[in-house]
């Protein structure tokens, strides 16, 4: 959300980072009798938050693939067992 303010002298102010205004306050100096304008900003960048969510999900779906790669592993590598239990020369006994 954009904001304007005016005053007795204005100033350009231009944002070094993307945020959300969060609280806007002014309070009144009492030595100057001139109001200070209080601004309360998120430290966290607009777009940086749906990004890393998008990198997080990203990541579990990687790490569900490589699971399921090492269940398949694992299954092939008890069938092989089994078959040379099963079909390989006779053990001494």
């Amino acid at each position: 959300m954009d904001r304007t303010l005016t005053g007795q002298v204005n100033a350009g102010i231009k944002a070094q980072v993307t945020g959300y205004l969060l609280t806007q306050a002014t309070k009144r100096d009492r030595t100057s009798g001139r109001d200070n304008l209080s601004l309360r900003l998120t430290l966290v960048p607009s777009g940086a938050l749906d990004q890393a969510k998008g990198q997080l999900a990203q990541a579990r779906a990687q790490l569900g693939q490589e699971e399921a790669r090492l269940a398949t592993a694992e299954a092939n590598q008890l069938k092989s067992h089994l078959d040379v239990e099963k079909y390989g020369p006779p053990g001494k006994g």
